[in-house]
């Protein structure tokens, strides 16, 4: 018998890079961009395919790790995992493929374990201590693609809600209902490794110096998530060109990158910053408000970029609804996950 599970991919709106130091980080789901697959367990060798294609070791290993983290009472036979399936996720572009990949083994993965220990196939995932066991799994399958990852991928992807994140502290939804404005992501056309941007950001991070740059990452990254909440456009422009200029400090932004910044703002975008690891991967834009100002400017970077570079957030819901804050959901559930 095969499970079925999907996971959506994400952006990461401020504190990138910074969030893996301590300071707080805001994510936002992304719908439009999708992986889904099918797991199943069984004596035969493991293998994962997505899209037509089989995955090499280094990233099919991660069947491995959640054979690892099975407790023995569930698999007494031994059985290994292997997972078919579809990702419209690219790789290396700042939107959590590989949190993605790793949230819908997760989901998968749950959904075997209760058919294990109940006999039947139930609907999960509606619940918060479903979304958290996914998440807390989710986060250690990620290890193996990004060594200490922060969570906040695997976290905004399994709760499928706007977060504000922070290492100790978890993650928390927004106070009441939620409206995210519109945004344009346009795809740079380059790829970078998130394990190496992250190693080479590292140094500007260290010492007393390091301190006050994560404490200027997260005044800023604070002060936006008040402007989303206040919808104040204008603190939102000023908050993510901030965000911006300290990412260029570090190194993540890179020439290419800032030419497409600099070109998304002559047509018109509000304010722009790289999103996720930077150097690479896809350009996030600010639209204006007004919805025929923000339709022509999402027709002119189709025309510039392409329309296959080019992510319109208007096409995904923006109003979400408010959920009980969560904490904790760092905690290893190791093979203590299923209870």
């Amino acid at each position: 018998m095969t499970y079925v599970a999907n996971a959506c991919s994400k952006f990461i709106l401020g504190g990138e890079h910074a969030v893996v130091h301590g300071a707080h980080a805001i994510a936002v789901p992304l719908f439009s961009k999708h992986l889904e697959l099918d797991l199943k367990a069984s004596h035969e060798d493991s293998e994962l395919v997505l899209s037509g294609h089989k995955k090499n070791s280094s990233i099919s290993d991660v069947l491995l790790d959640l054979k690892a983290i099975t407790p023995i009472s569930l698999n007494p036979e031994e059985l290994n995992f292997s997972a078919f399936g579809n990702c419209s996720i690219p790789v290396g572009a700042g939107l959590g493929a590989s949190a993605a990949l790793c949230v819908a083994l997760a989901r998968a993965h749950l959904q075997w374990a209760s058919a294990k220990q109940t006999g039947k196939l139930e609907e999960i995932f509606e619940h918060q201590q479903d979304k958290q066991k996914i998440q807390q799994m989710a986060h250690i399958l990620e290890k193996r693609f990004h060594g200490s990852p922060s969570g906040i991928d695997t976290a905004v992807i399994s709760y499928e809600q706007p977060i504000l994140y922070q290492k100790q502290e978890g993650l928390r939804f927004a106070a009441n209902e939620f409206s995210m404005p519109r945004f344009a992501l346009v795809d740079s056309g380059v790829r970078s490794s998130t394990k190496q941007m992250v190693q080479g950001a590292k140094p500007y991070f260290a010492g007393s110096k390091g301190v006050r740059l994560v404490r200027r990452f997260d005044l800023v990254t604070l002060d936006m998530w008040k402007a989303l909440h206040q919808k104040d456009h204008n603190g939102l422009i000023e908050t993510i060109q901030e965000n911006q200029s300290l990412l260029g400090e570090i190194g993540v932004v890179g020439s290419h990158c800032q030419q497409v910044c600099d070109a998304m703002l002559e047509l018109g975008v509000d304010s722009v910053k790289v999103t996720g690891a930077g150097s690479g991967g896809f350009i996030l834009g600010l639209l204006p408000k007004e919805k025929q100002k923000a339709d022509a400017i999402i027709a002119s970077l189709r025309r510039v970029f392409g329309d296959g570079a080019v992510i319109d957030t208007n096409q995904q819901r923006s109003n979400y609804q408010s959920t009980t804050p969560i904490t904790d959901i760092q905690k290893d559930a190791g093979a203590h996950y299923v209870q």
